[in-house]
């Protein structure tokens, strides 16, 4: 019984790790960390699309705002290059 418990164990942990998605750089860096965070320091805002990556998602997602600062890159490639290996 527990030798069918732990092939059922070794067979559910296999099957919930998602394969292919990507392999973020061990640590992150900084630039990676944290939220989006607005700077309202500028006054007029001329609203962009930025890329964020996010820690849940693993990837690099597409947002429309101005003037944010933290975990923003201009490009796709830009993100995905620093974030992942």
């Amino acid at each position: 019984m527990r030798f069918s418990l732990a092939i059922l164990c070794v067979v559910i942990c296999q099957c919930t790790a998602a394969p292919g998605n990507p392999v973020p750089k061990k640590p992150l860096p900084k630039e990676c960390t944290g939220e989006p965070v607005q700077d309202n320091t500028i006054g007029d805002c001329a609203f962009s699309f930025y890329f964020s990556w996010t820690f849940k998602d693993g990837k690099c997602v597409k947002f429309l705002d101005c003037f944010f600062k933290g975990n923003v890159f201009y490009r796709k490639e830009d993100c995905e290059n620093t974030c992942l290996q």
